[in-house]
C-alpha cells in the first residue's frame, strides 16, 4: 500500500478509519465523564466548603456562646485540606482534558481526510469538526472574550471562597498554627496556579512537550519488557530523587540510636522518665529535620565528587545525571533542606519548644559551616600526610555526636553546668572522632587496589582522593605506589578488604580518639551508676577502661577483642558494685561496651561491609524467623508421637503442616535406614537432593 506525501494511504484504507473513528469515540466518551465529574465535583466543593464553614462557626474560637464546642487549633488549621483535595483532583481532570483536546483535534484531522463531501445543513462545515469549533469559542489562549471573563471569573471565585474560608480560620488560630498554615497553604495556591496555567493557556506548549518526551522514549514512558527467567530491575545509578528527599542517608541510621540510648541510661539512672515527650520531640526535630537538612547541604556540595566513588551506589548521595537533570536535583534538594528547617521552626513553635530548637539548629549550623570551609580550602601538594587542616577536620567529625549526646543527657534530666554532662559530651565527641576516622580510613581504602601479585597499593583510575582520607593510610600502614590502569579482581578492591583486621600502628588517631573516649566513658559509667563520693570509683573505672583500650588497639583477633570487651565489662560492674546499689552498677559498664562494640565492628570490616550492614541486619532478622518456623517440628521430636497425637497438636492446621515433614522424614528413614556421617559430604548432598523433590531429608534418630 503506498502512502501520499502526507502520510496517508491513498486508497483510504477501511481499516485506518475504523481504527480512526474508533479511538475518537473513546475520547469522547472519556471527555463525556469528565464533564459530568467535574460538575459534580464543583457542586460537592462548593456545598462541601459550605456546611465546613457553618460548622467551624460552631466553635469556641469563633463563638462566644456557653454551647459552643471546643475544637483544638491543629484541627482547625487542617480542615482546608479536604477541599484541597477535590480541588487537586479537579485540577487532574483539567490537565488530561488539555491533552486529550489536542489529541482529538489530531484525530478530527486525520478523519476529514477521508471525508470528501461537507455536512449539507451546514454548508462548508467539514464532519469531524466538533472539537476544533468547540476550541474557537472555550480556548483561554485564543477563545472569545467573553467565555474567557466567565471561565476566570470562576476560577477567582474558587481562589477567593477558598482562600477566604482559609484565612478566616487563620485569623482564629494560634501563631505557630498561623505560621503552618501560611507556609503550606501557599506553597499548595501557588503549585495549583502553576498546574492551571499549564492546562489552560501554556495548554500548546504542555502537550507538545509530552509528546515529544513519549515520542523520544524517555526514561520511564517505554512499556516495561517483563523476560521469564530474569533478575528483577534494578534501581538507575544514583537511585531515586524522591527516595532521597524523603531519608537522604539511610545508612547512617545508627546515629539515630545515639540520643535515645544517652536518654534511657540517664532516665534510668535518675529514675525520672518525665521529660520522654519534650525528648522525643526534640530528637526527631534534630535527626530528621535539621540533620537531614544539613546531610543534604554537604551532599549538594559534593555532587563533583560523589558520582566518581566506587561504591557510589552504597552511599546514597544525592542522584545526579546529565547537567540539565544535576542543576534540577541540586535546586529541589537545597529547596527541601531549607524547608526541613522551616518546618522545625514551625513545629518547635507549635510544640513549646522553639528555644531548644533554635539552639541545636546553631550548633548544627554553626559546626557545619567551619567543617565545609575547612573542606573548601585547597588540598595540600602531598596527600598522605596529615597538614593542620586535615587534623583539624578530623576533630570536628566528632561534635555532632557530642550534640546528640548533649540532648539525651540535659533531656534525661542532668543541668547543663553538671559536671557529668560535659564528660559525657566529651565522651561522645571522643566517640565520633573514632567513629568517623575508622569509616573514613575504610574509605580510603575503596579508593584503591592491591595486586596479589606484588602486594602493592595503587589508586583507582579516576578515583577522588581527599585529602583527610588518604592521610588515614598511613597508619594502617598503606604506602600507595602511584596510580594504577589496569584491572583487579573482587578480592583486590580495596573496598572489600578489612584492611584493620591486623594490628597495625599503636598510635593512630582513631586509637588516641579510643583511648579519650574510654577514659571519659569509664568516668560517666562512674556517674551513673552513682558510686560513693571520693576519687577509688573514678580511678578504678578509668584505669580498667583505659588498660582495655590498649588491648582492644593491640591485639589483632576478633575472638580476643570480644574476650577482652566482656571481660572489661564483667571487671567494671562488679568493681564499682561496692560503691553503688544494684542494679545501677550495670550503667558503669555501658560506656564501655559502646565504646567497644563500635571499634570490634570496624576492626573486623571492610567499606563494602559497612555499607551493607542494614541490608545483612534484616537478612539475619529473617533468617531468625525462619528458625522459628522450625519450633513445631522440634516441639514434636521433643515430646514423641504419642504425646504429640494426645496433646492434639496434631489438629493444629500450623502445628500439622509442620509435623508432615517429620512424620515424612521418619517414614523414608525407616524405609530406607542410612547413616549420616557429618563427616561425608554427600550426606548434605542427598539432602538437599530429597527437598529440591518436595521429601524431607532423612534425620538422625
Amino acid at each position: 500500500m503506498t502512502a501520499d506525501d502526507t502520510g496517508l494511504p491513498r486508497d483510504g484504507s477501511k481499516q485506518r478509519l475504523e481504527i480512526l473513528l474508533a479511538d475518537y469515540q473513546a475520547c469522547r466518551e472519556d471527555e463525556r465523564v469528565q464533564l459530568a465529574t467535574v460538575a459534580a465535583l464543583i457542586g460537592v466543593l462548593v456545598t462541601l466548603i459550605g456546611l465546613m464553614a457553618a460548622a467551624v462557626t460552631q466553635t469556641c474560637e469563633f463563638s462566644s456562646s456557653k454551647s459552643c464546642i471546643r475544637a483544638p487549633d491543629y484541627l482547625l488549621a487542617a480542615s482546608p485540606m479536604i477541599p484541597i483535595a477535590l480541588l487537586a483532583y479537579a485540577i487532574y481532570f483539567l490537565v488530561v482534558g488539555t491533552l486529550r483536546t489536542y489529541y482529538m483535534r489530531g484525530l478530527e484531522s486525520e478523519i476529514r481526510d477521508y471525508v470528501s463531501v461537507p455536512i449539507v445543513s451546514l454548508g462548508d462545515l467539514m464532519p469531524a469538526s466538533y472539537m476544533g469549533v468547540v476550541q474557537e469559542v472555550i480556548s483561554l489562549r485564543r477563545g472569545r472574550v467573553l467565555y474567557r471573563l466567565i471561565t476566570n471569573l470562576m476560577l477567582v471565585i474558587i481562589i477567593l471562597v477558598f482562600g477566604g474560608y482559609t484565612a478566616y480560620i487563620g485569623f482564629h488560630v494560634g501563631t505557630p498554627y498561623q505560621i503552618f498554615m501560611g507556609v503550606v497553604y501557599s506553597g499548595i495556591a501557588i503549585l495549583f496556579v502553576w498546574q492551571v496555567a499549564q492546562g489552560s493557556v501554556g495548554g500548546r506548549t504542555f502537550f507538545e512537550r509530552a509528546a515529544r518526551d513519549f515520542l523520544n522514549n524517555r526514561p520511564g514512558t517505554t512499556l516495561p519488557t517483563v523476560r521469564a527467567g530474569e533478575a528483577s530491575r534494578v534501581l538507575p545509578e544514583g537511585g531515586s530523587l524522591l527516595a532521597y528527599l524523603i531519608f537522604p542517608r539511610p545508612e547512617d541510621w545508627i546515629k539515630w540510636l545515639i540520643a535515645p540510648g544517652v536518654f534511657l541510661a540517664v532516665a534510668w539512672s535518675f529514675n525520672d522518665l518525665s521529660r520522654w515527650r519534650i525528648f522525643v520531640e526534640l530528637w526527631l526535630i534534630l535527626e530528621y529535620f535539621i540533620y537531614e537538612a544539613r546531610y543534604q547541604w554537604n551532599d549538594a556540595r559534593g555532587i563533583d565528587e560523589d558520582p566518581l566513588h566506587s561504591e557510589r551506589q552504597a552511599r546514597h548521595r544525592l542522584p545526579v545525571g546529565p547537567a540539565d537533570r544535576t542543576r534540577r536535583n541540586v535546586l529541589i534538594s537545597l529547596a527541601v533542606a531549607t524547608g526541613r528547617l522551616t518546618v522545625a521552626l514551625v513545629v518547635g513553635e507549635a510544640l513549646g519548644v522553639l528555644g531548644p530548637v533554635l539552639v541545636l539548629m546553631a550548633l548544627v549550623l554553626l559546626i557545619a559551616i567551619v567543617y565545609e570551609r575547612l573542606r573548601s580550602l585547597p588540598p595540600p601538594s602531598t596527600l598522605t600526610r596529615p597538614t593542620p587542616t586535615v587534623v583539624a577536620i578530623w576533630c570536628m567529625v566528632g561534635l555532632g555526636y557530642g550534640v546528640r549526646a548533649g540532648l539525651g543527657l540535659i533531656a534525661g534530666g542532668l543541668s547543663v553546668t553538671n559536671s557529668l554532662t560535659w564528660i559525657g559530651i566529651l565522651c561522645f565527641v571522643s566517640l565520633g572522632i573514632m567513629f568517623v576516622l575508622l569509616t573514613w580510613v575504610l574509605e580510603a581504602a575503596s579508593s584503591c587496589y592491591c595486586k596479589k601479585s606484588d602486594e602493592v597499593w595503587r589508586t583507582k583510575a579516576k578515583a577522588v582522593l581527599k585529602p583527610h582520607l588518604i592521610a588515614l593510610l598511613r597508619y594502617v600502614p598503606i604506602d600507595l605506589n602511584g596510580e594504577g590502569h589496569e584491572t583487579y579482581s573482587a578480592e583486590e578492591d580495596g573496598s572489600r578488604r578489612p584492611i584493620l583486621r591486623k594490628r597495625g600502628q599503636m598510635l593512630t588517631p582513631w586509637n588516641l580518639a579510643l583511648w579519650v573516649s574510654a577514659a571519659l566513658g569509664g568516668a560517666l559509667g562512674v556517674g551513673l551508676a552513682h558510686a560513693t563520693s571520693g576519687y577509688m570509683p573514678e580511678a578504678v573505672a578509668v584505669t580498667v577502661s583505659l588498660s582495655a583500650a590498649a588491648l582492644l588497639a593491640y591485639c589483632g583477633s576478633q575472638q580476643t577483642l570480644l574476650t577482652v570487651s566482656g571481660i572489661t565489662a564483667f571487671v567494671l560492674v562488679g568493681a564499682l558494685s561496692p560503691f553503688s546499689h544494684w542494679p545501677l552498677s550495670l550503667l558503669a559498664a555501658g560506656p564501655w561496651l559502646t565504646v567497644a562494640f563500635l571499634y570490634l565492628v570496624f576492626r573486623g570490616s571492610s567499606y563494602r561491609d559497612l555499607k551493607e550492614f542494614g541490608p545483612n541486619l534484616l537478612k539475619a532478622i529473617s533468617s531468625v524467623r525462619i528458625v522459628l518456623k522450625l519450633g513445631p517440628s522440634l516441639l514434636h521430636a521433643v515430646i514423641g508421637d504419642r504425646a504429640w497425637l494426645a496433646a492434639g497438636f496434631a489438629n493444629s492446621p500450623k502445628a500439622s503442616g509442620a509435623s508432615n515433614a517429620v512424620m515424612v522424614s521418619q517414614q523414608v528413614e525407616s524405609a530406607n535406614p542410612t547413616p549420616c556421617d557429618i563427616n561425608n559430604p554427600n550426606s548434605s548432598t542427598r539432602s538437599n537432593r530429597s527437598q529440591k523433590d518436595g521429601r524431607s531429608a532423612p534425620h538422625d534418630k
